[in-house]
């Protein structure tokens, strides 16, 4: 007798065992849309502009040393005077560097995927301060001052719009491809006029740009003080990076935000100067910026949900069994594998619709046409439709449930132990007063099978 209980439950774990591939299946082609819709954002930035890091102005100044040696000559047996020339680069900092930039995105489309480009016009002011020059011995002699080169390094150069321009000291310059310093790989500088006397050197600067790109737009606050003032119309950002904005408003027309950075907590001129032997590791991760992020990610939210598919599988099995044993009904193995293949058809329904319709609406559809199925099969397998409903409703409900889990991703984790734990429960507390024995002699072989209509 007890042997019949047992195998029935085999069974059952079997057939969820077996319920697990198309899960996998799914959870594959969940995997696999996602890849492909960032292969399209690759697509797009690559026809459009990537991701814009923003570094600068930076002004270069070049100059000549004169160095004075005593030298041991072996012939006359005497040290004699040798001079000799060296060329070094000084790089300086603005004092002040203010950024403002107004942002205009867009959304690009190919197929049923979208990706936000954007459009930003920028202006940089800001002034340059008095500086030395570094005497790299106590006997050099600075010699001559060469053409100072202001530099501004942009990650993506195809999506520099027009010809920046350059206000300097009251006068317009204009910039160059490239940047004229090693570790900055691409950019524009210009050139400016002379530097007579470092010391009391001051000059005001401003320049406009236009500058395209997708997805993020960073920037790397250079100055001793550095404000960046950023607008934009999408509605949907995520501020990143080694610095948060000190303030910002967002609503459903855009967003507007502010930073303040200090060069106490940037320490940029050391991060540039390493950044010129070719370690740029720090300077690019003191960025900051906004990611302009898509409102809902389809494929994060049904890869979540199908991570709780075999749980969901293993309740409806535990309650159908938990049918058996107190309404005293006999159900099928197949017919525990037909409930099972429509519960693993809600996320292939979720996934499908997800792409065309917001979420919540992919999810009320899939809810309602898998359950709907459910409660007619159940309501002839079970010999009652009050039943089935019933039963169907209650599934319905623990998907609603998922779904609270899924949309409060700092509980998910709290909330679906809480699920399991009241699931564990139920069963618990209804089950404490069966007599297996009696339920084995019941659902064996030699027992009056009750057959569906």
């Amino acid at each position: 007798m007890q042997k019949s209980i047992t195998l029935k439950i085999l069974l059952i774990g079997a057939l969820s065992l077996a319920l697990m591939v198309p899960l996998a299946m799914i959870d594959h082609l969940i995997i696999e849309r996602s890849q492909y819709r960032y292969q399209v954002e690759n697509e797009i930035a690559d026809s459009w502009s990537g991701t814009q890091v923003l570094i600068g102005p930076l002004l270069a100044v070049p100059y000549q040393v004169r160095r004075s040696e005593q030298v041991w000559d072996d012939q006359q047996k005497l040290f004699r005077a040798n001079t000799s020339e060296f060329w070094y680069t000084q790089y300086i900092v603005p004092e002040i560097l203010g950024i403002d930039s107004k942002v205009n995105t867009e959304q690009r489309f190919r197929g049923i995927y979208s990706v936000p480009v954007y459009t930003a016009d920028i202006n940089l002011s800001g002034n340059f301060g008095g500086f030395l020059l570094d005497r790299h011995r106590k006997t050099d002699e600075i010699t001559f001052i060469g053409k100072p080169i202001l530099t501004l390094a942009v990650s993506d150069l195809r999506g520099l719009g027009g010809s920046p321009e350059l206000a300097w000291q009251g006068t317009t310059q204009s910039f160059e491809p490239g940047t004229q310093i090693a570790g900055f790989a691409s950019g524009v500088h210009a050139s400016l006029p002379d530097i007579s006397n470092p010391e009391v050197f001051t000059a005001e600067f401003n320049i406009s740009l236009q500058l395209r790109g997708s997805q993020s737009l960073q920037v790397v606050g250079i100055g001793d003080h550095t404000t960046l003032k950023t607008g934009s119309n999408w509605p949907h950002p995520r501020f990143f990076g080694r610095f948060l904005p000190t303030t910002h408003d967002i609503n459903d027309q855009g967003f507007t935000a502010q930073w303040q950075v200090s060069a106490f907590a940037t320490n940029a001129l050391s991060q540039i100067n390493a950044c010129l032997k070719n370690d740029c590791a720090g300077l690019f991760g003191s960025a900051f910026g906004i990611h302009f992020i898509q409102p809902i990610d389809v494929y994060t939210k049904a890869e979540r949900a199908i991570k709780y598919g075999a749980l969901f599988i293993v309740l409806t099995f535990a309650a159908f069994f938990l049918i058996e044993v107190m309404a005293g009904l006999r159900l099928h193995v197949i017919q525990y594998g037909l409930a099972g293949c429509a519960l693993a058809m809600f996320y292939l329904l979720l996934l499908s619709l997800s792409e065309h319709l917001p979420f919540i609406w992919a999810y009320l559809i899939a809810n309602l046409g898998c359950c709907s199925l459910l409660g007619m099969y159940l309501s002839t397998a079970m010999q009652s439709p009050l039943k089935g409903w019933g039963y169907a409703a209650s599934v319905s409900l623990l998907y609603w449930m998922l779904y609270a889990i899924l949309r409060s991703e700092d509980f998910a984790l709290l909330m679906g132990c809480l699920l399991l734990f009241a699931a564990l429960a139920a069963i618990m507390l209804l089950t404490r007063k069966v007599d297996w024995y009696e339920v084995s002699q019941r659902l064996s072989p030699a027992s009056q099978r009750i057959t569906p209509r």
